[in-house]
Parts: C-alpha cells; structure tokens; sequence
C-alpha cells in the first residue's frame, strides 16, 4: 500500500490547486495506518510522492514529510521505503540527502 501527494483542485481547473503542507500529507499516512490497524489489513510499508501534481513543486513540504516519515520514533519507515516520483529533478529534490528514493519520469504529458 502506498498513499501519495495529492492536490486539493476545483475539478479541473489546475490554476486553482493548492498543494498540500507537509502536515497535510502525513494526516494522510497517520490514519493510513490507523484504517489498516482497525481494519486488521497490512500495514503501511512503503510511501510514494505523486499524483496529480509535481512533487518537485512542492519540494519544501514533500523534503520535510520524508524526513518525517523516516524519522525513528515517528513513522519510522526505511530511507528505501519513501519514494519521490518527479519528472523535476531540481536543486532542492537532488540536494535532499539519501534519506529516500528518487524515480525521475522521462515523460510528462502536458496540456496544449
């Protein structure tokens, strides 16, 4: 299971997106976890950041939920279990230090 980054949008309209604060996004993991406690499902082991918006435009938030997420006595996941998908590999994706993975995408679809 992996929860991603996601953009609060006004339907289609990507003018009007927000993106999400680093506590925002680890809401999502903190009651991830809770559904698959409660729910006696597996628990959450890996974290991908992706989704309709471009993690790489949200860096600062993005960089301090990893360091969050694989911080021991918090959520506690391996350096390799967080992944930042982007296809923006900028200064301050690569200056983040080898704490997760990045995936860089050689494609992006783009509107006309």
């Amino acid at each position: 299971m992996s929860t991603g980054l996601y953009l609060l949008c006004d339907g289609d309209e990507w003018e009007n997106c927000d993106s999400l604060s680093s506590d925002e996004i680890l809401v999502q993991m903190f009651f991830a976890r809770k559904i698959c406690r409660l729910e006696q499902l597996p628990p959450v082991t890996n974290v991908v950041f992706m989704g309709m918006g471009e993690p790489a435009d949200n860096a600062e938030e993005v960089i301090r939920a990893s360091r969050i997420l694989t911080t021991r006595g918090l959520f506690q996941l391996g350096a390799g279990k967080v992944t930042i998908s982007t296809v923006a590999l900028t200064p301050e994706i690569l200056s983040h230090p080898g704490r997760v993975r990045l995936c860089p995408g050689l494609e992006c679809p783009c509107r006309q």
